[in-house]
């Protein structure tokens, strides 16, 4: 693992970054094409300086109690910044019991 991600920051911005980096690290199998995922990112990185609100998603989420996906080529999509933030770490759309990802309505009541 990089030095960069285990080493020890102060400031709270910094630390939940390391904390996400360090999940796609982790979540990243040996036998992955590093270029093609960083591939997806710079197109990404091309639509955002056109203009768009956009993410990089994860179809099947990396940290989830259900199912957990990896950090691969197939598992990534750009989709709107707006859409992902509605999405959260709730849905997984090709599971065939998709329905139990969606959100508990009296947990979202709890939340608010």
């Amino acid at each position: 693992m990089p030095r960069w991600i285990t080493r020890e920051h102060s400031n709270e911005n910094t630390k939940r970054g390391q904390r996400y980096y360090k999940q796609l690290w982790l979540a990243q199998p040996p036998w992955v094409n590093p270029k093609s995922i960083r591939s997806i990112y710079r197109e990404a990185a091309y639509m955002r300086r056109l203009g768009f609100d956009v993410h990089v998603d994860h179809v099947i989420p990396l940290c989830h109690p259900y199912v957990c996906g990896l950090h691969v080529p197939s598992n990534l999509r750009i989709i709107s910044a707006s859409e992902n933030m509605l999405k959260r770490n709730h849905e997984h759309p090709y599971h065939y019991q998709s329905d139990m990802f969606k959100p508990d309505p009296f947990e979202l009541e709890y939340q608010l």
